[in-house]
């Protein structure tokens, strides 16, 4: 994976809205990852190929997470020229295999061969690009659920498996138990350094990027744009509403 460096962290950013000028701007501030969301957020399929393109000749790997596993838009998306593909609830080693293998070409995998595909300069670099298709493309599974966690060795030795990412809101709602989501971090770390995969998260509020990483994770979403547009929002207008909140030199008088 060309974009993805081989040892050290990788951050990323969660576009959720759609915009294209969003996905410009996270290239520009130098994240390594984008992740286009179609599974939440407000992004339809034209607005991901839109995304794809946008990221495409920036130094920001585009990653699109797909709605499930099963998509039928994962050819469409590798052909358009995205870097990767995430699968969210993958919870068994067969739906891993099953994923991966669609992100390869033959004899590896079951891609469709269209040689004027996007991702190839529509055929003319197809030469140049097939053969490194395979190796650049990154296929990322999310852990969502305590079947997930169980089969997380498993997961993490299916071939194409590039990064085991912990969805950590339907894993917490799934395991209802601090403790023992805790324990499935443990768990799919040690999975991904047995097998030489990647342990990926989103920081939720109250983590840092330094535990994530001392916690074995590597492949880290540092937020999203949605969530940087509300808190400068709110921060834009806190000197605002603080300056109303005052009395007048007319109120204090009276």
């Amino acid at each position: 994976m060309s974009w993805l460096p081989t040892t050290g962290p990788a951050d990323g950013l969660w576009l959720l809205s759609g915009s294209t000028a969003a996905a410009e701007l996270a290239a520009a501030a130098g994240f390594a990852w984008a992740l286009i969301d179609l599974e939440h957020g407000q992004i339809d399929d034209g607005d991901a190929l839109r995304l794809v393109q946008a990221l495409s000749p920036t130094a920001t790997a585009p990653i699109v997470r797909l709605s499930d596993a099963h998509s039928p838009l994962v050819y469409r998306l590798l052909d358009a020229g995205a870097a990767g593909l995430m699968a969210p609830r993958v919870d068994d080693a067969a739906t891993a295999m099953a994923f991966a293998t669609k992100l390869r070409y033959p004899p590896h995998g079951i891609r469709g061969v269209a040689p004027s595909c996007r991702a190839a300069s529509y055929g003319a670099h197809w030469v140049a690009y097939r053969p490194a298709a395979d190796a650049r493309v990154c296929g990322m599974v999310q852990i969502e659920s305590a079947a997930a966690v169980a089969a997380a060795d498993a997961i993490a030795a299916t071939p194409g498996v590039d990064v085991l990412f912990i969805g950590h809101s339907d894993l917490g709602a799934d395991l209802d138990d601090d403790a023992a989501l805790a324990l499935a971090d443990v768990q799919v770390v040690a999975a991904c350094r047995r097998h030489g995969k990647r342990a990926g998260l989103l920081l939720k509020a109250g983590r840092s990027a330094a535990e994530a990483q001392a916690a074995g994770f590597d492949v880290i979403a540092l937020g999203s744009d949605l969530g940087c547009l509300q808190r400068d929002f709110a921060r834009l207008r806190e000197p605002w509403t603080k300056s109303l909140s005052k009395p007048t030199n007319k109120e204090i008088t009276q």
